[in-house]
Formats: C-alpha cells, sequence, structure tokens
C-alpha cells in the first residue's frame, strides 16, 4: 500500500486506477494555479479606485516619509502601488495632475539637484499656443527642442494631431496629446490607443486640465446656486444696442448659424466679422477678434452670442471668457452642456439656449432683460466676487513636473484614449428642433 495526499490506496487493479485519477487531478491543479491565479492577482490590481492611490500616495510624498527616500527606494515603492502596467491592463482612472500637484512636487523635490534636463519636442505641424517656458515653474529643468528630425532624443513629443512619426519609439519617451479644439475639428486616430501617457486638454478628465479661461472666485465655496448683492454700478447704463456677435467661421459644424439667423427674425442681431453685414473698428488685432471691436462691443451692446463651433463635451472658449465676461457682455452660450458651463463659468453669469424651447422665447427673454435694469443686472453679481482669466491654458509646469516623476510611477497609458476623445461630441443636440 502507498499514501498520496493523504489517501492510503492498494497496489492492485483497482488503485492504479485510484493513482491515475489521483495524479491527473494533480496536473489540472497545477495547471489552473499557474493560468488563473496571476490574473486574479492582475484583476484586483486594477480594482484599486483612484482615491487609493491618492491616499497612499498622500502617505508617502508625506514631508516625514519622503524626506530621508532616495530616487531609487521611491520608484520601488510607487512601483507596489501601482504595478507594472502593460498596454492590455491599464490603470483603471488616469493620473490627474490637478489632483497630484502637490504630491509630485514633493517627489521633485526628493529626487535632489543634479536632475538632468527634460526636452519636450512638438511633433506635427499645428501651432501651440501655449508658452513653453518652463523658468517659473517649480520643476524647472525642461527645455523644447524643435527639429522632428531629433524626434528620438527628446524625452517627451507633444503630440498635436494624428501624426507620429515612423520607426521604433524609444521605450522610456512619453507621448502628451495636446489638443485645443473639439473632436468635430480634430479627432484622434484609432491607432493611438494605448500608446498616449497624458492627455492636455479643456476637458476636466484629462491628465492635465488646460482650459480658454477660467474663473477665481475670492472666495473658494460658490456653487451655480450661489446669489451675490446687485453689482454698484448700472451695468446696462449707456448700452442701446441688444444682441453681438463676432464670427469668422460661416460653415461650422454645428446648428449656430441657423440658431442665429432664427434669433434675428426675433430680436436685432448684429454679426460682425466675415459672416456678417459689419465690419469691427480697425486695430490691433488679437487672437480671436480687435480691442477696438471688443471696446465697441462692450460699450455699445447688453447681449454677446457665445456660439461654440460644435457641441461637444466641456468646449468652452474664449468667446464665454474674453468676448463675453471680461467685457461686461451678457453671453448667450451654446456648445457645451448646462450643466457643464455651470461648472467653470461664475454664478448665474450666463444665458443657455438650452433654457428656452426655441429662438422666439429666448428673444422674448432678452427684451425683457433689456427693459430691466434689476433683472439684466443680476447677471453681473458676480463682479466683485472673483476674477476671469482669459487664455488660461498654460500646461507646461505640469508637463515638465510629470517629464521628471513618471518613471517613479511606472508605465502608463491613458485607456481607450481615442475612444474617451472621439465620443466627446456624440449625440449632443440641441433643445430647439427646426
Amino acid at each position: 500500500m502507498c499514501e498520496i495526499f493523504g489517501i492510503v490506496v492498494r497496489n492492485d487493479k483497482y488503485s492504479l486506477k485510484v493513482k491515475l485519477l489521483v495524479s491527473v487531478s494533480i496536473i489540472l491543479l497545477i495547471i489552473w494555479l499557474v493560468n488563473v491565479v496571476p490574473s486574479l492577482i492582475q484583476w484586483k490590481i486594477n480594482q484599486v479606485d483612484h482615491d487609493t492611490m491618492s491616499e497612499t500616495i498622500d502617505v508617502l510624498c508625506s514631508d516625514i516619509s519622503i524626506t530621508n527616500q532616495s530616487e531609487s527606494d521611491l520608484a520601488s515603492i510607487l512601483h507596489k502601488i501601482y504595478s507594472p502596467i502593460s498596454k492590455t491592463s491599464v490603470q483603471k482612472y488616469p493620473l490627474r495632475f490637478s489632483l497630484e500637484e502637490n504630491r509630485l512636487e514633493k517627489l521633485y523635490d526628493s529626487l535632489g539637484m543634479n536632475k538632468t534636463v527634460k526636452t519636450f519636442l512638438n511633433y506635427g505641424h499645428r501651432t501651440i499656443f501655449t508658452p513653453m517656458d518652463f523658468s517659473k515653474c517649480h520643476a524647472s529643468k525642461c527645455a523644447v527642442i524643435t527639429d522632428m528630425n531629433r524626434w528620438r532624443e527628446a524625452d517627451a513629443l507633444i503630440l498635436t494631431e494624428d501624426k507620429v512619426p515612423k520607426g521604433t519609439r524609444p521605450p522610456e519617451q512619453l507621448w502628451f496629446s495636446l489638443i485645443q479644439e473639439s473632436p468635430v475639428h480634430i479627432a484622434m486616430a484609432g491607432f493611438l490607443e494605448n500608446e498616449i501617457n497624458f492627455t492636455i486638454s479643456f476637458r476636466l478628465d484629462s491628465t492635465i486640465y488646460s482650459p480658454y479661461g477660467s474663473y477665481e472666485p475670492y472666495i473658494k465655496h460658490h456653487g451655480p446656486e450661489t446669489r451675490y448683492p446687485l453689482p454698484s454700478r448700472n451695468i446696462a447704463s449707456g448700452k442701446s444696442k441688444k444682441v453681438a456677435w463676432f464670427v469668422s467661421n460661416c460653415i461650422p459644424k454645428s446648428p449656430r448659424m441657423q440658431y442665429a439667423k432664427e434669433l434675428s427674425r426675433h430680436i436685432s442681431v448684429d454679426i460682425y466679422g466675415e459672416c456678417g453685414t459689419l465690419s469691427c473698428p480697425k486695430d490691433i488685432p488679437t487672437f480671436t477678434s480687435s480691442v477696438g471691436c471688443l471696446k465697441m462691443m462692450r460699450e455699445n451692446y447688453k447681449f454677446y452670442l457665445s456660439f461654440e463651433n460644435s457641441l461637444c463635451s466641456e468646449y468652452v472658449t474664449e468667446k464665454l471668457y474674453k468676448n463675453a465676461l471680461n467685457n461686461e457682455l451678457l453671453p448667450i452660450v451654446m456648445g457645451a452642456s448646462i450643466e457643464e458651463y455651470e461648472r467653470v463659468a461664475p454664478p448665474y453669469s450666463f444665458i443657455h439656449v438650452d433654457q428656452f424651447e426655441s429662438p422666439a422665447k429666448l428673444a422674448d427673454y432678452l427684451k425683457y432683460l433689456d427693459k430691466n435694469d434689476t433683472a439684466y443686472n443680476e447677471y453681473f453679481a458676480w463682479h466683485g466676487h472673483g476674477i476671469i482669466h482669459d487664455w488660461d491654458s498654460q500646461p507646461q509646469c505640469a508637463m515638465c513636473l510629470l517629464a521628471h516623476t513618471s518613471q517613479a510611477f511606472g508605465p502608463y497609458w491613458v485607456p481607450k484614449v481615442a475612444r474617451w476623445w472621439n465620443d466627446g461630441c456624440n449625440g449632443r443636440k440641441l433643445r430647439w428642433n427646426p
């Protein structure tokens, strides 16, 4: 007789069958352990949510624990948190720079004074309207190279379109996707799926949030329901005209031209630029319009059509911040949803076209505001309680910081990035359906 896993069997023809059955069971058990258990472990790793990772980084990067850690020690610890990730098994949540900025700055400081300069290359023909000056950044050891033939030498590529270099990508090279237009105008190619390390855009869920503008309240706790006292002066005083619009793209991929035309049937709409019959005063040109044009509109008009060229998620541009809010014009907005405007604009500072079932109904309300200065001034009650920053897109400091610290938390790719970006405009429609 013999014993197998505690089972006593006889050495006869029946015991041979039992031995064979037990042996096969053991082999199947070993195969299951080799193939299934690692997948279960990886599945468990991918279930770690962003809050847990942030809390863990908080502990790692606290003043006490980070001071005496070497670069290799920190890299080892952070690797245990994030785990090396393959392109087929990426992190569940993107690393949001805006959430991790202070932690990463501490990590950057811990790397010591002997940091090498990280180089960036804008690989493409699209101009970046972002100053790439790192001198005032916390992480300042970065530089820009311009020769696209040297793309392999760059520590990071800035991709502003679907143009990528031909050849093998250096394994440590980072790819930043920087897109400043809506997905309707700049789509992301499918072959970039699982190739982009970090995203930079106007979307709040980008790795680096880079908006066209922003509202900074003096008191941080405010929301769409916040109400302030009326402004000390009458904003409507001296304004004899109603609705103005400066527009140059006459064939946008949105219904804005059709809406404006219908609106003009019920209230006076003065259109300036290539799509209208009126011209602005000649003055120093700026990015979207002239100084003289905005000055004239500020002094004479009450309302401004801040209509975007496409209906896309969180797509809010200088048409809100620079053209309207910074020039005491009440913006009538179209582009993002009402809720998305409420997240980024001062409280009670705009009128959304979807608040009305038709342009005719909107026109009726504008006529009411035109005759009621008190109701009109309520939209400017936020004045004195915050400041508007126009063209607030300066992601270079975050980019440099990530270039220096990203290796510490292991390989990372934004999951399903092309789908995430391209689906930003799908299903967007106006409430008004002509």
